[in-house]
């Protein structure tokens, strides 16, 4: 069982064959400022998996609640909400939810998200005179983050570099 099966069985929101949505997202970047919203649901079950689609949802839509939530340290200029989908229409895409969709989104956010964390990292360790060793591992970790620009996104190998990959300690 991989990530993507704990990902799939936690997954609430769901979609019937019309594309109504029922459910809540607790973590949206940019929610209220997005025309558009991609939401992975569950459509169903199969041989006790669940099946995911990704349903494209115009804003605004009477059956969606947006509160936002306070901003992030490491990314005050960005907000993020939670929604709630009630009875909320919306268009189910072709192909799987999760591989065709919340996989490369999600790798690619969680990369974005490593590197803004490690550039603060970077900066506070500058800021605040710590280790030199600290600063030096941040750098590296910018580094390797940025040499994943080269690398096909729809390559399973690409995935795994960026999940596994050790940071310099462990390496000693």
């Amino acid at each position: 069982r991989g990530l993507g099966d704990v990902y799939k069985r936690q997954l609430t929101t769901t979609v019937d064959a019309d594309g109504v949505l029922n459910g809540h997202k607790s973590f949206i970047t940019m929610a209220d400022q997005a025309k558009q919203l991609i939401v992975i649901a569950k459509a169903g079950q199969s041989q006790d998996k669940p099946i995911l689609k990704a349903v494209l949802l115009e804003q605004p839509d009477d059956g969606l609640k947006i509160e936002i939530m306070p901003s992030l340290p490491m990314v005050p200029d960005i907000n993020h909400g939670q929604i709630t989908f009630e009875n909320s229409q919306g268009k189910v895409l072709a192909g799987d939810g999760y591989s065709d969709y919340s996989k490369r989104f999600r790798t690619l956010e969680d990369t974005h998200v490593f590197m803004a964390f490690t550039a603060m990292m970077l900066r506070k360790s500058v800021d605040l005179k710590l280790d030199p060793e600290l600063v030096q591992e941040c750098l590296i970790l910018i580094n390797a983050l940025n040499s994943l620009q080269g690398f096909d996104k729809n390559q399973e190998s690409w995935f795994c570099l960026l999940y596994t990959s050790p940071s310099p300690r462990d390496r000693q």
